[in-house]
C-alpha cells in the first residue's frame, strides 16, 4: 500500500457534527480523494457527541483518533493528527471547512510530489 501524499488533519471536540459531516463529504468529492488521507482527532468530546462523530466518520470511511483530554487545544489535536499520519504533506484545517471539488488537485500541483495517474 502506498502512502497518500496529503493528509487532511482535523481536530474536533463537542462541536457541530453536521459541520464535520459536510467537511468530510467535501473531502470525499475531491478529484484526488484516493490520493489523500484524513486524520481526524476527537480531543475529549462528551460520550454522546463522540458516538455521533464515530458514525459520521465511518459513513465517510474515516477513522477517528480518540484522545481523552479535559480541555480543548486545537494545537494538540492537530499535532496528534500529524503524528498519526503517514503522508509527507499535511493540510491543517478546521472541521467546518468545505473544500471546492478541485482543491486538493490544485494543491498537489504546487507540491514536489508525483502520484501515478495525476498530472
Amino acid at each position: 500500500m502506498t502512502t497518500a501524499p496529503i493528509a487532511v488533519c482535523l481536530g474536533f471536540r463537542n462541536w457541530s457534527v453536521i459541520h464535520l459531516d459536510r467537511c468530510l463529504a467535501s473531502v470525499q468529492t475531491q478529484d484526488t480523494y484516493r490520493f489523500a488521507e484524513v486524520a481526524l482527532v476527537d480531543l475529549g468530546s462528551d460520550p454522546d457527541v463522540l458516538r455521533e462523530v464515530v458514525l459520521v466518520a465511518r459513513k465517510h470511511g474515516v477513522s477517528v483518533i480518540v484522545s481523552p483530554k479535559s480541555e480543548w487545544s486545537r494545537s494538540i489535536a492537530l499535532n496528534i493528527a500529524a503524528r498519526c499520519s503517514s503522508a509527507p504533506w499535511l493540510l491543517f484545517t478546521d472541521a467546518d471547512m468545505i473544500f471546492p471539488r478541485e482543491y486538493l488537485s490544485i494543491v498537489q500541483k504546487f507540491l514536489p510530489i508525483t502520484v501515478a495517474g495525476t498530472p
